[in-house]
């Protein structure tokens, strides 16, 4: 557990270096799992890795069909994100994802508006869903 964190930004950041996409400036989700494959399974910090892996299965984002599928390095900050709170506690780590910028675009709170009467629009609610059905107990 007092092992240090193994970084996957870094990892996929490296693994673009060495392995380009055509005519890409910047890592691609290819990168990242591979990055993703090579920490997995050769990295020291084994325990706080595979509780990483539990909590993005509760606190999923995806690049799959999403405004996320060209946002590796951001997904790659999301998993660091899990991997740095995978021993702490419940409300740094529901914090941490709430603030999250990947989190908030997968989510649909980039640009979300507080409700208005008079013009008949009401806040997008997904996320505070998500939170109390996923997150939680709910």
């Amino acid at each position: 557990m007092s092992l240090p964190e193994t970084s996957h930004r870094a990892a996929t950041d490296a693994d673009f270096a060495a392995y380009p996409a055509n005519l890409q400036t910047i890592a691609s989700a290819q990168n990242r799992q591979a990055a993703w494959w090579l920490i997995s399974v050769t990295a020291p910090d084994q325990l706080r890795q595979r509780v990483a892996f539990a909590l993005s299965e509760i606190f999923v984002t995806s690049d799959v069909a999403s405004s996320l599928s060209n946002e590796a390095d951001g997904l790659a900050n999301y998993y660091d994100l899990l991997a740095n709170d995978a021993f702490g506690n419940f409300r740094t780590l529901l914090n941490d994802v709430t603030l999250s910028p990947t989190m908030g675009n997968y989510l649909n709170m980039l640009r979300n508006s507080k409700a208005n009467v008079a013009k008949g629009t009401s806040a997008d609610e997904n996320y505070a869903r998500e939170v109390q059905q996923l997150f939680t107990v709910g």
